[in-house]
């Protein structure tokens, strides 16, 4: 049994849990949604927000689940949005994990000092980066950092099909493209609607690095001449290019995730 993360020897009753859920348990995300889905109310009356690229349009919070994200142009008015959560957590019982929250500046001057922020009464680390929702966001805003981010599961999922293909002896194509698509394309391809426009272009969309992954594992699986040109490679494979995939996520996406892809965008 793990009780807060050690291991402990229960033998009979002696051990009985009396707060909490277990883990992976379906209740919890529901308990989470029902103590915290009314949070971002906090964050309306006396906050403004940070700017985007929509004139009139400013945000205070993005909230998904239990990951909270406060914007603010203002320090002073960030630290009262942090001072505002601090309540609403003691309200509803709650405490928010100091050691999993941090400050990040987006597009910040290089020399430019930055206030210390406080979580009860902790000050909270300074990073260059955050992720949420699996998206790397750097401070630059600069999103091959995303690409690059992704790329790690990509990979990791490319050597799966690879190593469950030699264990099976799957040798013909159609199956081993049917593992690539369902199970590598699908690895590369998370948030791929926002962090991709910059390989949208058409003269830049093989300098995608997930595309140089998926192009190797390609021709090495098919055994393709490793000097063959992209193009003739997808065509041989009969897959589209990994901007063509995007491109179709892209005419697919819901107007309320535009909105908010937007907002990410053009956040501070």
């Amino acid at each position: 049994m793990l009780i807060d993360g050690a291991k402990t020897s229960s033998t009979g009753n002696s051990t009985v849990p009396l707060r909490g859920v277990k883990q992976g348990c379906p209740l919890s995300p529901l308990l989470s949604s029902l103590f915290i889905n009314n949070v971002d109310n906090e964050f309306g009356t006396g906050f403004t927000g940070a700017v985007t690229g929509t004139e009139g349009l400013r945000v205070t919070d993005m909230l998904y689940a239990d990951d909270l994200i406060l914007t603010a142009n203002d320090p002073v008015r960030l630290q009262k949005m942090l001072r505002r959560l601090e309540s609403y957590a003691a309200r509803r019982g709650l405490t928010v994990n100091v050691q999993k929250s941090y400050i990040v500046r987006f597009n910040a001057y290089r020399n430019s000092a930055l206030p210390v922020f406080r979580l009860y009464n902790q000050e909270l680390q300074e990073r260059d980066s955050f992720t949420y929702l699996g998206m790397l966001f750097d401070k630059h805003l600069g999103l091959h950092h995303a690409a690059t981010h992704a790329l790690r599961p990509l990979n990791a999922a490319l050597c799966r099909v690879k190593e469950f293909g030699i264990e099976k002896r799957i040798s013909d194509r159609p199956h081993a493209m049917w593992l690539f698509k369902t199970y590598a394309l699908s690895a590369g391809m998370y948030a791929s609607q926002i962090w991709s426009t910059q390989f949208l272009k058409h003269d830049n969309g093989f300098s995608n690095p997930l595309q140089v992954a998926l192009m190797a594992f390609l021709k090495e699986v098919l055994g393709l001449n490793l000097l063959l040109q992209t193009d003739v490679c997808f065509e041989n494979a009969r897959r589209n290019p990994c901007n063509f995939t995007i491109s179709g996520q892209l005419s697919n996406f819901g107007t309320g995730w535009l909105i908010q892809t937007a907002i990410l965008y053009a956040m501070l």
